[in-house]
């Protein structure tokens, strides 16, 4: 027995020699590179692919089954460009664990990979054929039963470890138009098995133009993917970035927590999360915000698939700086969870504060949550909000018990109960208080929204009602609003009181400008006085057209908010009324008003639009286009006006009285006020009667160019400012202009009264832009009753009087020496040429003749 035993053991000492010696002499001889071609002619015949390997391959088989290969690329199928390129690679397997059908790598290590990953318009992947078929080739779907069959049959993945060094991978997106380069990649990890965590790090620089990114980047932490069940976790996060994000400058962004990922369900978790930010943000308000924001939460949970949500301990804060001030943002938690089967949460709220001129504060908060996940109820919804502009704010609260549909995407505030305040300088008791309630919500499935209100208000009751439709796609509003009074000056600020116009002393006067004739008249006396006027021009002093020291004479700059932006018209269709008891504001007050409103395609038209003001009836429209370049046009008639208190509350002056009828035709465009005012063009008609000019006696200033004659005065009479206490009475005054550019064109002036008329002459012109008035008035007495007997010598003859200078300086003068040939002649006619009985009265005519040899030596100066 010892013998054959003895015998045993030397037969295998002999054979186990015989295969070391065997696997020594394989191992001494064998050439991986002599299957270098082979290898090669099968990616193609299999992938299409060309495989090119430019080093030698260095291959070792015991202990370990391991290969190392240099200048190692794959080409795209059917193509010379390269897929994928790796400098060097290193990678050995242990052979014991192959007999039972795994792979266990040792730590493999990758130099100088570079990799170009591509998805076509119609989504097909140019490596999908690497995994598992031809590119474009559909994995067919796992059956019921086999999926553990296949996988038990399948190797276990083991690598001890991986390392990438210097690696660059080119993403991109041809059906997005989305590129992406990730460069400068080092990555390391621990052990990796599947379903198992390991340790991992990377860094890189990441850098594209859609989306724009242009920075570094490098996270840490514990990872476990389980491709099988689609489900990726990391432990023990801490990432960090820093550079050009999409919208944003980050100067810091970092997050650190643990983060859990299930892709079938689509669910996300997070515990002791910790993620911040700091930099500038781009697009908001027009410009760029500077933020610093942070989120925590000791838990976080949202489970599409599970109809889940759940928070505990979760705050996000926001602060820094706007285009238009500064800003901090809050938002809290405390206990949040939400499922099929309940719902529970209170103490949700959230604040956010805009700081600056225009100041805003707005609060929410949610308490009592009940109900789940598919229909949430919300015991107590509170809101409020704060806006100030100025001295002056709105302040505005409600409460109501808040239902939501999650199935339906719905919500409704079914009892709204609150109160809106508006406080500042002038409004009584300091503050205008109110009370409302109503009802409102929100249907996503139909994207509709309805809106009742009911308030109170100091004048008396106001309704609104609404509905929207198409929220998603184009939002369709159609609202009514009825009201018994509105009084705008309380529920707006007027704006601020326009800068003072800047002293313009130096600035040639418009007289200075080329002379231009007054209109021709009918009568030779006119014609004569034409000429003279255009003789005299030059020498005249112009005095009149000067602004008087210390006054403005440049145009009137637009107050502070006055711009007038449309763009918010383009895009919703609106249609809706609005009825208005009485409406007053800035001084104008409107009764019966009523004005259909219809947007669409950027356009707002108001008509018709009906009111009754001051004695007269208003019938007409407008329309506010931000398509065509911010325009606005308007048309309508005031009829049986009474313009003095009209023009007293649009102007502040008042320049003008009587009753009649105003017809306008006006466009403007522009974003601005003073561009709009610049723009202003159209046509504009009164036709008034028994009225007075204000601010201008054309009587008195015959009176006065007769005084100066008599006195001798050579220079004529001096120009009179315009006093309110002066006037010039009509019984009939029609008028119409052609505005321009902001510049109004007198084109007809026809002013009646008893015993004079008055027409327009040149220049004739109100100039918006400057702020200025230049006008001649050519003033005819037609009868000379016993109140105009001292200048009856006047009769007949065509006196210019120009008035000019800034609206709030205006001064006029007689042109006396257009008009004194024709006064002479004219008393000479009459002096000397009269009806058989005038003659008889000598003593009337001696002095009539002495009256003008006064007003000869007034002109000649002898």
């Amino acid at each position: 027995m010892k013998t054959w035993i003895k015998r045993i053991s030397i037969g295998l000492a002999v054979a186990l020699a015989v295969v070391i010696a065997g696997l020594i002499v394989f191992v001494l001889t064998f050439d991986p590179n002599t299957y270098k071609d082979r290898l090669q002619t099968w990616v193609q015949q299999r992938y299409h692919r060309t495989l090119t390997i430019d080093g030698e391959i260095e291959a070792t088989l015991f202990p370990r089954l391991g290969v190392t290969l240099q200048g190692v690329s794959l080409s795209e199928p059917d193509s010379t460009e390269t897929f994928a390129a790796v400098d060097s690679a290193r990678m050995a397997v242990a052979i014991w664990p192959l007999l039972s059908r795994n792979v266990v790598v040792d730590h493999a290590t990758f130099s100088g990979v570079r990799a170009r990953l591509v998805r076509d318009r119609q989504g097909r992947l140019n490596f999908q054929d690497l995994l598992g078929g031809p590119a474009g080739e559909k994995q067919a779907p796992a059956q019921p039963g086999r999926e553990t069959e296949g996988r038990s049959g399948a190797f276990g993945i083991d690598i001890a470890g991986l390392n990438i060094n210097d690696g660059e991978i080119q993403l991109r997106d041809d059906a997005t138009g989305q590129a992406l380069t990730v460069s400068q990649l080092n990555a390391k990890t621990g052990r990796m098995r599947a379903s198992e965590p390991f340790d991992v790090s990377l860094s890189a620089h990441v850098e594209g133009d859609k989306p724009r990114l242009n920075a570094d980047l490098s996270a840490q932490g514990v990872a476990m993917l389980d491709p099988d069940a689609r489900r990726y976790a990391v432990r023990k996060l801490d990432l960090k970035a820093t550079g050009l994000l999409p919208r944003a400058n980050a100067r810091n962004v970092s997050l650190r927590g643990d983060l859990h990922y299930d892709e079938r369900a689509r669910a996300v978790e997070a515990s002791t999360l910790e993620f911040v930010f700091q930099g500038d943000v781009e697009d908001v308000q027009g410009g760029t915000a500077s933020v610093d924001a942070s989120l925590a939460a000791e838990h976080l949970r949202v489970d599409p698939q599970q109809q889940t949500v759940q928070a505990a301990k979760a705050a996000l804060r926001a602060k820094g700086t706007l285009p238009k001030g500064p800003f901090e943002f809050a938002a809290d938690a405390p206990a949040l969870d939400i499922s099929p089967a309940a719902a529970t949460g209170s103490g949700l709220a959230a604040r956010l504060r805009l700081s600056g001129n225009e100041g805003l504060d707005i609060r929410l908060a949610l308490n009592d949550l009940s109900g789940n996940s598919a229909n949430l109820a919300v015991a107590d919804a509170r809101l409020s909000a704060e806006l100030k502009r100025g001295e002056r704010s709105w302040m505005f609260d409600l409460a109501s018990p808040l239902a939501v549909d999650t199935a339906k995407r719905s919500a409704t505030l079914a009892a709204v109960n609150g109160q809106a305040l508006i406080a500042g300088p002038g409004l009584p008791a300091g503050g205008l208080r109110i009370p409302y309630t109503g009802a409102a919500g929100v249907d996503m499935a139909r994207e509709a929204a309805d809106l009742k209100l009911n308030a109170q208000t100091e004048g008396g009751k106001l309704a609104v009602t609404a509905s929207a439709a198409q929220l998603k796609k184009k939002p369709s509003l159609r609202f009514t609003l009825d009201a018994d009074a509105v009084d705008l000056d309380k529920l707006i600020p007027p704006a601020q009181a326009a800068a003072k116009p800047a002293k313009d002393a130096g600035t040639p006067p418009p007289a200075a400008e080329k002379p231009q004739a007054p209109a021709t008249q009918s009568s030779n006396a006119g014609a004569d006085a034409n000429a003279g006027s255009k003789a005299g021009a030059d020498k005249t002093s112009h005095a009149a057209d000067a602004p008087a020291k210390g006054e403005g004479g440049g145009a009137p700059k637009a107050a502070p908010g006055s711009d007038a932006d449309l763009s918010a018209l383009v895009g919703p269709t609106a249609h809706g009324t609005i009825k208005v008891g009485r409406l007053t504001g800035r001084g104008v007050a409107v009764e019966n008003l009523s004005a259909t409103l219809q947007l669409a395609q950027g356009r707002l038209e108001i008509s018709p639009l009906n009111a009754v003001l001051y004695g007269g009836k208003l019938a007409g429209g407008a329309s506010l286009d931000a398509a065509h370049g911010n325009a606005v046009a308007t048309r309508f008639t005031l009829d049986g006006v009474s313009i003095g208190p009209l023009l007293t509350a649009i102007t502040k002056r008042s320049s003008l009285t009587g009753v009649g009828s105003v017809a306008a035709n006006l466009t403007t465009r522009g974003v601005h006020g003073e561009t709009m005012r610049d723009n202003l063009g159209g046509t504009l008609q009164l036709r008034l009667r028994d009225g007075a000019i204000k601010g201008f006696d054309a009587a008195g200033a015959l009176r006065d160019l007769k005084q100066a004659l008599l006195g001798g005065r050579q220079d004529g009479p001096a120009d009179v400012p315009a006093d309110a206490g002066r006037e010039t009475v009509f019984s009939r005054m029609d008028a119409d202009f052609a505005l321009a550019a902001g510049v109004a064109t007198i084109k007809r002036l026809d002013v009646v009264s008893p015993v004079l008329r008055v027409s327009q002459g040149e220049p004739a012109v109100i100039d918006l832009p400057k702020g200025r008035i230049d006008v001649v008035a050519n003033v005819k007495i037609a009868d000379s009753p016993p109140p105009y007997a001292d200048v009856k010598e006047l009769r007949g003859v065509v006196v210019p009087v120009r008035v000019a200078g800034p609206y709030d300086a205006l001064r006029y003068r007689v042109d006396w020496r257009a008009v004194a040939g024709g006064a002479l002649s004219q008393a000479l006619q009459r002096a000397l040429g009269g009806k058989s009985e005038e003659r008889q009265r000598d003593d009337s005519r001696q002095d009539t003749i002495r009256d003008l040899g006064r007003i000869l030596k007034g002109i000649t100066g002898k």
